[in-house]
């Protein structure tokens, strides 16, 4: 909507894609991409299973094969349940660009896909096999009875997140037409 002229404003949890710039010149819509925030996707875990860390390439391995790698999970657990959010949700769109790079390559679909973060945060602290990604603003809300995993011993924390140190972290933009600024009201919402 907002290539096509739509909407004059967006705010968007990723940088505008190629398929949308092309939209946006083929209308003649020109655009202010503003960086206002940091947020990341954060793997969580019950919080009585022991692990504390894993890497990039662990996570690569547990989201991209199919039975999931556990060679990192307790010797007693070997079981792996997985949830997250749905394959087609905002976190599995950064979480796909954040392993591979790319937009077309897709994460795994065989994981509970649950749309309610109470829901999700609610297995899994009753599920000590549980792994999840979601967005740090989630984990937040919902972070009794389970724990963030480091990602290569990094913790998610607002102040690595915020530095760019930790290897999921992406920034949140605002997207705004500059016509729209000729409206008083808009620039004083821009500068706000």
């Amino acid at each position: 909507k907002f290539c096509r002229g739509q909407v004059g404003m967006m705010v968007a949890t990723r940088p505008i894609l190629t398929e949308e710039l092309g939209i946006c010149e083929r209308t003649g819509t020109r655009f202010i991409e503003i960086p206002i925030a940091m947020d990341a996707i954060v793997f969580a875990i019950n919080d009585q299973n022991t692990i504390e860390t894993l890497t990039t390439e662990q996570i690569t391995s547990i989201w991209n094969e199919s039975p999931p790698n556990v060679s990192v999970w307790p010797a007693s657990s070997r079981r792996l349940d997985l949830f997250g959010p749905s394959v087609r949700s905002v976190e599995a769109h950064q979480l796909r660009i954040a392993l591979w790079n790319d937009q077309t390559h897709s994460i795994r679909e065989d994981y509970t896909q649950l749309s309610r973060y109470d829901m999700m945060a609610s297995n899994m602290s009753t599920n000590r096999n549980s792994l999840a990604f979601m967005s740090y603003a989630h984990f937040v809300t919902y972070r009794e009875n389970i724990t963030a995993l480091a990602v290569n011993n990094i913790e998610p924390n607002a102040e690595n997140i915020q530095a760019g140190l930790y290897p999921f972290s992406n920034f949140l933009f605002f997207y705004i037409n500059p016509n729209e600024i000729s409206n008083p009201a808009v620039l004083e919402y821009v500068h706000y």
